[in-house]
């Protein structure tokens, strides 16, 4: 009965995260798409444009959301150790 129910749970862990890479991928669009069942709040992650079951409703939500403010400037480092001497120059 655990074995089975291992199974089950890495088959599904594995379909999801799947649907997950495939719905973030390049060129599918920059939104997710699920259907959350209105009972249990499960949710099942769909393709954009499909449609949900009886007892569901859709969400979508940005794959990329806005960028924050800018964080505080850091403190100044240390002096880094001094170079090699460079190559002499031609003779004026």
């Amino acid at each position: 009965m655990q074995r089975r129910l291992l199974v089950g749970a890495t088959t599904a862990v594995l379909v999801l995260g799947g649907g997950v890479a495939y719905a973030a991928s390049p060129g599918s669009g920059s939104t997710l798409t699920a259907c959350v069942n209105d009972t249990n709040g499960l949710m099942r992650l769909v393709g954009n444009g499909a449609t949900c079951r009886t007892a569901e409703h859709a969400i979508t939500w940005n794959i990329k959301g806005e960028p924050g403010p800018a964080g505080p400037a850091g403190e100044k480092g240390e002096a880094g150790p001094a170079g090699p001497a460079g190559p002499a120059g031609e003779k004026g």
